[in-house]
């Protein structure tokens, strides 16, 4: 038994399976957090980027602290208050300690939402149908002109590289025509972000990974 598999055992859900196949490709290890990181760990990691490397405000979590967090969910007690009927199952986090989540929402169903949840405020938002369309976005939001992309590691030096590694690694777990939208945008004429603007990015979110719920913000806290 796998260490996905002893989480999803201990507390009753189950992960995508995607995201077995991304830990089967030894997709979701980041290495080991510390102040040397950036120095003795990422310079081989960009060379074949684990999930989302490259994302803004994105750090993978490892499976301790995913253990412990959702330790911490189960806890009645605990101070965040969530709501009974909502089982966020954490796999990053960002700088601020937010969290990315899957939400579970029907029994059986491998169309697992991914979520953004804050942590100091009763507010969570959904940020894609599935785990395909979330690294879709990701990627596309790496390269575009938004706010949070001044925090990337995608705009440190070696910017072409990254950008060739990044959809070398992450390019197979895409749909087709995910695929070639990327795969376009990434190997465009120039390699200066932003390769695209807000608007466009807005308008392919919109086309690609249309959704009801897409950006829709949502309570989590009883009462």
């Amino acid at each position: 038994m796998n260490l996905l598999q002893q989480l999803e055992q201990q507390f009753q859900f189950h992960y995508p399976t995607l995201y077995h196949q991304l830990y089967a490709d030894g997709m979701l290890n980041w290495g080991t957090a510390g102040p040397n990181w950036i120095t003795q760990q990422y310079p081989e990691l960009r060379k074949n980027p684990p999930l989302l490397l490259f994302a803004n405000e994105f750090e993978l979590m490892s499976f301790d602290d995913i253990e412990s967090q959702l330790s911490e969910f189960a806890d009645p007690d605990y101070w965040m208050d969530i709501r009974a009927d909502l089982h966020f199952i954490p796999f990053a986090k960002n700088g601020a300690g937010d969290m990315y989540c899957f939400l579970p929402q029907e029994e059986g169903s491998n169309e697992i939402p991914v979520v953004f949840l804050w942590h100091d405020a009763n507010r969570a938002v959904y940020k894609a149908k599935n785990l395909t369309d979330f690294i879709f976005r990701s990627m596309l939001e790496a390269v575009a002109d938004v706010e949070e992309a001044e925090d990337g590691l995608l705009q440190q030096e070696n910017f072409a590289d990254n950008l060739h590694h990044f959809l070398k690694t992450h390019g197979q777990y895409l749909s087709r025509q995910q695929q070639e939208i990327i795969t376009d945008i990434y190997t465009r004429g120039h390699a200066e972000w932003p390769l695209i603007s807000e608007d466009e990015l807005s308008s392919l979110l919109q086309k690609e990974i249309s959704w009801e719920r897409l950006d829709d913000e949502f309570h989590y806290q009883n009462g």
